[in-house]
């Protein structure tokens, strides 16, 4: 019945109701080990569920290299010129730095 109610409430909301995958769980459950059907095992089967419906993004390697700005620092004293030194991620030096790949 209460699924019933989400498929509903999601076609309210103009999102496809009948194709989304409704997967019952228990996080605690799951956590705890106490119950494997709607705890390891529903957790599994959600990320199965979250893997096939929704897509990887596209990368587009062809555009510009946009990274956040973590801190910002105000210098008196004349212009700064900025200079990369080199991409890394966990320590290890990457030749280039790419979408979807942390980096610092």
């Amino acid at each position: 019945m209460f699924v019933m109610y989400l498929i509903e409430l999601l076609s309210f909301f103009k999102f496809p109701g009948d194709e989304i995958p409704i997967i019952r769980d228990c996080a605690l459950s799951a956590l705890q080990g106490t119950n494997e059907e709607i705890g390891r095992k529903a957790i599994l089967k959600l990320m199965d569920a979250v893997d096939e419906y929704i897509p990887d993004p596209v990368s587009q390697l062809d555009k510009p290299f946009l990274m956040p700005i973590e801190d910002v620092f105000s210098i008196q004293g004349g212009p700064l010129k900025t200079t990369l030194a080199g991409v890394e991620m966990f320590k290890k030096i990457l030749g280039q730095g790419q979408i979807w790949k942390p980096v610092y």
